[in-house]
């Protein structure tokens, strides 16, 4: 009876184990034919470019790590939900450059998290005390606030930025390549078109040289080729002295700069005290690090960027 009884616990067992087994195995069957992918990336102007590339790919899941009205992640502290959004992320997009100072914490913590560097490769202007600037070769982008980070805003350095994010998506989900490089090459070719737009619009401008408020349009200046006489650095939370601003009115009055460029991000009022004093005149510029997740919104916004500047530089 004993031995009867223990054959057929063995048996039971045995069912178990094989019915587990086998719901295990249809599971990770049912995975591997969903094979969703889970795209994260660090801010605006690198969601833009990724939600573009992943069009019409079914299995793809893009989000943005920080809120779409963060503006720039310069001193970004990594929030609680942050964290939660890169617990199921199988790839991180990021600007590099220096702009994602948190990066390195984010590579130990999650260690298996593939990480694309929109900046690899590209050709990053050094950050300087004055108005030189130089520009620098950097293949392999190491992250240090030596650099400017803003390169989405020369068109030219825009579209290898999204190259850089087709290739590396490539890398990691092969199996979809033709449709990046479809979504690449129908982007690329609307950057392509209204960067021809902005170089023949503004050709030879009669303002040559500006003071910015914002270093981001550090890389705008080097696109049209017009020079940066000074760069005021402003954040939201910040003012300047009134030996700064004396500073800024005698580089306008010796240079007889007539064109202020100011981040609408950050307000103009500063600037506006400062054009009260000389004979220049304020225009701002969106550096397009906020707004709707909109697949046109950088178009849309160099667009309207590229109307200012017909004032700015030709009035």
């Amino acid at each position: 009876m004993k031995n009867k009884l223990v054959i057929l616990l063995l048996i039971m067992f045995n069912i178990v184990w094989v019915s587990a087994a086998l719901t295990i195995f249809l599971n990770k069957d049912k995975k591997e034919e969903t094979n969703e992918l889970n795209i994260v990336t660090t801010f605006y102007p690198i969601y833009t470019i990724a939600n573009n590339l992943v069009t019409g790919i079914d299995h793809v899941n893009l989000i943005n790590m920080t809120e779409n009205a963060t503006g720039c992640l310069h001193d970004y502290q990594m929030t609680t939900n942050d964290m939660k959004k890169l617990e199921n992320a199988d790839i991180l997009i990021m600007n590099g450059g220096g702009m994602e100072s948190f990066i390195e914490d984010i590579a130990k913590t999650y260690p298996n998290l593939r990480i694309i560097n929109a900046s690899d490769g590209i050709q990053l202007i050094k950050e300087a005390k004055e108005a030189d600037e130089e520009s620098v070769k950097k293949d392999d982008v190491k992250e240090s606030e030596d650099y400017n980070a803003h390169v989405w805003l020369n068109m030219d350095k825009y579209q290898q930025q999204i190259e850089n994010v087709k290739n590396g998506l490539i890398k990691l989900d092969r199996k979809n390549k033709s449709l990046y490089e479809k979504n690449a090459k129908v982007y690329t070719s609307k950057i392509n078109q209204l960067n021809q737009e902005l170089k023949e619009t503004l050709y030879k401008p009669v303002n040559d040289k500006v003071i910015i408020f914002h270093d981001a349009f550090s890389y705008l200046a080097e696109e049209l080729g017009i020079e940066v006489a000074y760069s005021v650095e402003i954040e939201a939370d910040t003012s300047l002295s009134a030996g700064d601003i004396a500073k800024v009115i005698d580089e306008i009055k010796r240079n007889n700069i007539k064109v202020l460029l100011t981040e609408k991000q950050y307000g103009d009022a500063i600037a506006k005290s400062i054009a009260n004093e000389t004979n220049a005149k304020v225009y701002t510029i969106d550096s397009l690090v906020s707004g709707k997740p909109d697949k046109d919104s950088y178009i849309n916004g160099m667009k309207k960027n590229i109307e200012v500047l017909k004032k700015a530089l030709y009035e």
